[in-house]
């Protein structure tokens, strides 16, 4: 094993002290909201049943892994997130590691480095499964490349038991195996056998598999396309970027770019770096592709996590050209590595400029707060969940989600994001209330109507519009939209009747433009 180099053991603090400071300031948003409430539900035939019901698409050990860490964490946004802070950790230390064992030990740091500054680094204080997916990838990439049978059976079926798209872990895996068995004319059978062994972890989640099928997961937010193919590799590389071009740049000024010296210094590689661990990195910075065709054959969603590996071998990658184009004899090298451990540090004085805010804390919500009597229409599931979470129980139950999937699949293509809202209270005990969308809008001619304003996010707002309602803004924030909708006498009734237990907007609240925006900022 190589020594820790002090590069590296800079890059592991500056990550954690960066990383846990995200963890803990940052609301949680829509997705990590089912971990932290399945999680809650205190046992794993509970969540099950849960998950079995609809409301995620996870294998058991995220559940596992995040309820271990609020035992040793707390349960609040730190301790929920851990599992995947010490997963891309564990990442940052396996990069290094396989690369120290074939480059100079600064290239190996480089390419850690240049992990912690992708774009894969923001999955690393989420708590979903990514994190840890990445953390279990690392390691199987070292147990692999050292021949380590059991460690590489444990971390693939790790990986898979954590997310069903950890199964794009297995082709880089499967072909670097190959490639070995056919140039070293031995056939390694405990290996083969560690990976077959570890990827029938698979097997326990194909009725997740079949649930991801039938969830019509469609629409602009989830169709694959070739833009977000595209999209996913530039997401993935341009934070990055500064570090590559300085580093590149850091390279040519050393005048070692000549024809003969690359000659040299490829030959050197080709010795240093077995052809099978070029082909696993090849393929591995492929698991976007992969994704996009699992998508696009299953009729699933496509999202750039799927793929967040490309970002371990494009990191890697760059770090061998660096290594061919500089050689393993350039003193200069030992300074790249502080490139990237400086452009972190850099990122993360400007993030923290701007701290995440959750639905819940926006003006807006704090001005309606303010007006005890009125009832709140949520235009979308995701911000219906999230003020749920952070409102108190008094005023969450003055929130009311429309439900119709009817009307879902229409405008939006999905219902994956209504379907679970009815089971939000059932489960974790929600106060919002989830009513049908055709018995509120034939009872309530005027009412305020707040959530994301992307048309590809809720369906109500396109409906209203469709049906030559007056829909005026009242506030508008940088991603969602307090508006007042009043229906034409023809699809409401005027007399605003309250159904379970609501309350109709009244005229004076609603009536002129002065009153609307005195209640309401839009800053």
């Amino acid at each position: 094993m190589p020594r820790i180099r002090p590069a590296l053991a800079v890059l592991c603090g500056l990550y954690l002290a960066a990383t846990l400071y995200r963890a803990a300031t940052r609301p949680f948003w829509y997705d990590e909201l089912f971990t932290f409430h399945l999680v809650k539900l205190g046992s794993l035939e509970k969540i099950q049943q849960a998950v079995a019901a609809g409301l995620d698409l996870n294998p058991p050990l995220l559940y596992l892994g995040t309820g271990l860490a609020q035992v040793l964490f707390g349960a609040g946004e730190l301790g929920t997130r851990m599992p995947a802070v010490a997963g891309f950790l564990v990442l940052i230390v396996c990069v290094y590691s396989f690369l120290a064992r074939r480059l100079p030990e600064d290239y190996a740091l480089l390419a850690a480095g240049l992990v912690a500054v992708s774009g894969a680094c923001e999955y690393s204080y989420e708590a979903r499964s990514y994190g840890m997916v990445l953390g279990w990838t690392g390691l199987a990439m070292v147990a692999w490349q050292r021949r380590r049978a059991l460690p590489l059976s444990l971390a693939v079926a790790g990986a898979l038991l954590s997310h069903c798209y950890a199964l794009l872990l297995l082709p880089p895996l499967l072909a670097g195996q190959f490639v070995r068995s056919l140039s070293e004319r031995r056939a390694e059978a405990r290996l083969w056998a560690a990976l077959l062994a570890g990827s029938s972890a698979a097997l326990a989640y194909l009725p997740l598999v079949r649930q991801a099928y039938a969830a019509r997961l469609a629409g602009p937010i989830f169709d694959p396309s070739p833009l977000r193919l595209l999209g996913t590799y530039l997401d993935l590389a341009v934070p990055a970027l500064p570090a590559v071009v300085l580093s590149l740049a850091a390279i040519a000024a050393t005048g070692r770019l000549d024809a003969a010296g690359l000659r040299h210094r490829l030959a050197w590689l080709g010795d240093r770096i077995p052809p099978a661990e070029r082909v696993l990195l090849a393929v591995l910075l492929c698991a976007p592709v992969m994704a996009f065709v699992l998508a696009a054959a299953g009729r699933g969603g496509y999202f750039t996590r799927y793929g967040l590996g490309a970002a371990v071998a494009g990191a890697s990658l760059f770090a061998i050209l660096c290594a061919l184009l500089a050689g393993g004899d350039w003193k200069g090298a030992r300074w790249l590595p502080w490139i990237t451990i400086g452009w972190f540090a850099a990122q993360f004085v400007w993030q923290a400029r701007l701290p995440a805010q959750a639905p819940a804390a926006s003006p807006t919500i704090q001005a309606w707060l303010r007006r005890a009597d009125e009832f709140l229409v949520v235009a979308d599931g995701q911000t219906f969940f999230e003020l749920n979470h952070y409102l108190d129980r008094t005023a969450a139950s003055r929130l009311v989600f429309l439900r119709d999937r009817e009307s879902a699949l229409r405008y939006m293509r999905t219902d994956c994001y209504d379907s679970p809202m009815p089971l939000l209270g059932r489960w974790f005990g929600m106060p919002g209330k989830v009513v049908e969308a055709r018995d509120f809008l034939s009872r309530h001619r005027r009412f305020l109507l707040y959530g994301l304003s992307r048309p590809e996010h809720q369906w109500i707002l396109t409906r209203m519009k469709e049906e030559s309602a007056t829909v005026r803004i009242l506030a508008d924030e940088p991603r969602r939209r307090l508006v007042e909708v009043v229906q034409s006498a023809a699809e409401g009734d005027a007399s605003g009747s309250p159904e379970n237990g609501l309350k109709s907007v009244p005229e004076s609240y609603t009536s002129t433009p002065s009153a609307r925006f005195s209640a309401f900022t839009t800053r």
